[in-house]
């Protein structure tokens, strides 16, 4: 009853605003066109949906025919879609008011007269944009009170906010109008003149005389509130706030010149002391120990409150960052003094559409340890959001919300009595700006804790390449790698020459060693094939470097990444394979299926794959994973399969299992390239590659 009052109220403004604004319809327009015909129809009504026409107003459940100059009216908690006689498609929210101020189309008839005119008064919309409008630029556009929104063919949102609209963190949001571009492009009009922008950007208007201004990331009110009842955009993702760095410079990057900063903080166990360390115990020994922000949540679900937007002079909905070796991060330390940290890579990348940023950390301590870090592509990536001038960055991750993803965690000499191990957990936060991000590092297990802070310059990757392959490990056995950009070296040929990045683990270069293709797709550049013989150089996941032997194959896919794969995609969207490698040339591929969320950005595949010769079997492996937002990468440890035939008859006692990695390829995610390795260890399996394609 409530909520129906309040519609009641509303409705009697929505009279005023009508009566008040017929004098512009009537001589402020060229005409309402073709009033007496359908312009489109209701496809659906949620709760209180009404149409003000010829001064009379009535419900409007689906089905309802649309016609220009009708009004709609949307209520609190309420929401419908009319599909046009184009095949555009508008989304109306909650506490809407819209008007078709003209519509016309004919179809086929190119002579014909095509218009597709629209206000919206008050609340937000969502659109995708039909016929009307390809062939002229002019025949569409929304008008709203701040400025006009013309079309280059899009999918868009609209949000006008007059007083009412809330940041995540309580306050206000200045009054105008907020905009999105999923796709395409937008053009957007006032007095100031015109703006144009394109997929992942977003702006306000505040008024009809203000210059439309870019927002580095998208208010939250912008995504829907009404949740499950979304068929396109983004869905609303979950922002944190984060504390800012402070520290002095320690030193410089002798290549970019960036300064380097190492912070004092909380040590193990007092507030305001550096943590001191030994040859085995310690897990950073070389670096300051940094402080946790205290907002940050110990959980694989990083959440908190996001705040309000920020307006920055930012071009791009995906930002890079990245530093190389030659940084060194010096403190003065107790008994025994602290030595320096080595960083070997620092990768931050940034989706300000997705609010998300994604992080890899590969460096070296004082006593030769290497620890590769990164965030769990199953953790959703780290949660970006803004406080008055700062963009941050962060959250904390525990290996244990992530079994099948341990190598996030993983490191040299951080185990019992210095040997391989992983950390338990790892913190991450940061600052963003376009030139730069500055990312403090902390991370501990049972025999102890340390981090370090760095600026890291944004930067142009070398491409934009995401690569595959399978890596064998000294002693026996495989892992299913991923590397993206400058992890990634390739021939003229598109072929794959290198993977992985020289002073961690999981790296490899053909050397010597054989390099042949298989089977490419030149509609998404995806290549595939495997390194064969002796003399490709490895460096394993557990640290280990070896050179192949003769009877050796490392499979490998490679392609262009998916940078930001649109949601308009949906849910369920299925990949089917084009090619393969399976042990070399030996195996078979039976069937292989991936399925991927867009929405979400979580996918799943299933794979049945034989071995040949003696003791044949069948390996029937399935897995699931989170993807980024920013290079579309995925990967874990398989979550369940099964072998039939010979399986390891030679050792019954070995556990089955095995790892995939790989990344979407293409703009629009047109394909995908998998690398998987699945058995019993010791050579008793099965390994490859599969390109998918949709």
């Amino acid at each position: 009853m409530n909520s129906n009052n309040g519609f009641l109220g509303r409705t009697r403004l929505v009279r005023v605003l009508f009566t008040a604004l017929a004098w512009l319809i009537a001589f402020g327009c060229s005409g309402l066109v073709h009033a007496d015909e359908a312009a489109g129809k209701v496809i659906s009504a949620s709760g209180s949906v009404r149409i003000a026409r010829n001064g009379q107003e009535f419900d409007a459940p689906r089905g309802t025919e649309v016609r220009a100059g009708d009004v709609l009216m949307v209520a609190a908690m309420s929401n419908a879609q009319i599909l046009f006689a184009d095949d555009a498609t508008m989304a109306l929210r909650a506490d809407t008011v819209f008007r078709v101020d003209e519509f016309s189309y004919k179809g086929d008839d190119r002579g014909a007269l095509q218009k597709a005119f629209f206000s919206l008064l008050k609340g937000g919309l969502r659109s995708i944009t039909g016929l009307v409008g390809k062939r002229s630029h002019d025949d569409y556009r929304v008008t709203t009170p701040t400025s006009t929104i013309g079309v280059r063919g899009t999918n868009y949102q609209l949000v006008q906010c007059e007083d009412k609209c809330r940041n995540a963190d309580g306050s206000l949001a200045a009054a105008g109008t907020y905009g999105q571009v999923s796709e395409g492009h937008i053009a957007v009009r006032n007095e100031s003149g015109e703006s144009l922008f394109g997929t992942n950007e977003f702006f306000h208007v505040s008024n009809t005389h203000a210059v439309p201004e870019k927002l580095i990331a998208p208010p939250v009110f912008l995504s829907d509130t009404l949740a499950g009842r979304r068929t396109h955009g983004p869905s609303a993702m979950a922002m944190v706030n984060g504390a800012s760095n402070t520290g002095s410079a320690a030193g410089a990057d002798a290549v970019s010149g960036a300064a380097v900063v190492a912070l004092t903080g909380s040590g193990a166990t007092s507030g305001d002391s550096m943590v001191t360390s030994n040859s085995a115990g310690s897990v950073l020994p070389a670096v300051v120990l940094a402080p946790v922000p205290t907002s940050f949540q110990s959980t694989s679900n990083i959440s908190a409150a996001g705040p309000a937007a920020l307006i920055l002079p930012s071009g791009s909905s995906t930002v890079l960052y990245f530093n190389v070796q030659g940084v060194q991060v010096t403190g003065t330390c107790g008994s025994p003094p602290c030595g320096a940290i080595s960083i070997g890579e620092v990768f931050v990348t940034v989706n300000l559409a997705a609010q998300r940023a994604y992080v890899t950390s590969i460096f070296t301590d004082q006593s030769g340890g290497i620890f590769n870090l990164s965030t769990p592509l199953n953790s959703g990536g780290l949660p970006v959001s803004v406080s008055g001038s700062t963009v941050i960055f962060g959250g904390t991750v525990n290996v244990s919300d992530y079994p099948t993803q341990t190598g996030s965690f993983r490191c040299s000499t951080c185990g019992s009595g210095s040997t391989v191990g992983t950390l338990d957990t790892v913190s991450i936060s940061g600052t963003l700006t376009p030139a730069q991000a500055t990312m403090t590092l902390t991370g501990s297990n049972a025999y102890g804790s340390g981090g370090f802070t760095v600026n890291v310059p944004s930067a142009t990757p070398p491409n934009v390449l995401g690569a595959a392959a399978v890596i064998p490990r000294s002693g026996g056995g495989s892992n299913a790698v991923g590397w993206t950009t400058w992890n990634v070296q390739t021939n003229a040929s598109g072929a794959l020459t290198g993977l992985g990045n020289t002073s961690g683990n999981n790296n490899a270069q053909v050397g010597s060693a054989n390099n042949i293709t298989v089977g490419t797709d030149s509609a998404t550049g995806m290549v595939w094939g495997y390194w064969h013989g002796a003399g490709a150089h490895v460096v394993d996941s557990n640290y280990v470097s070896l050179t192949t032997g003769a009877n050796s194959t490392i499979p490998w896919v490679v392609g262009p990444f998916t940078a930001s794969a649109p949601t308009s995609l949906g849910t369920a969207v299925t990949f089917s394979p084009v090619g393969w490698v399976v042990n070399g040339t030996s195996g078979t591929l039976s069937s292989a299926s991936l399925t991927a969320d867009f929405v979400n950005r979580n996918m799943a595949v299933n794979i049945t794959s034989s071995s040949t010769g003696a003791g044949a079997s069948t390996y029937t492996m399935t897995g699931n994973s989170g993807f980024s937002a920013t290079t579309g990468r995925f990967g874990a440890g398989f979550s369940g399969g099964s072998c039939t035939g010979g399986c390891n008859s030679a050792n019954p006692s070995a556990t089955l299992g095995g790892s995939f990695n790989g990344n979407f390829i293409g703009s629009s995610a047109q394909a995908a390239g998998l690398a998987f390795t699945f058995g019993y260890g010791l050579g008793n399996g099965v390994n490859g590659v599969i390109a998918f394609k949709r």
